[in-house]
């Protein structure tokens, strides 16, 4: 078995990186949401003027 971490400190042992659990950003949230919401007036308002 190969040890990834290394042997470093042993007495302290942290990981950092991508197994560090962090949030989506609430802008991002935002962005994503308004995104949708105008893509869904876009299609409402491009299917009203075919019909």
């Amino acid at each position: 078995m190969i040890n990834a971490y290394g042997k470093g400190d042993q007495k302290r042992f942290l990981i950092e990186g991508s197994e560090t659990p962090q949030s989506i950003p609430a802008w991002l949230w935002a962005l994503i949401i308004g995104f949708v919401g105008w893509g869904i007036y876009y299609a409402v308002t491009a299917l009203n003027t075919l019909l």
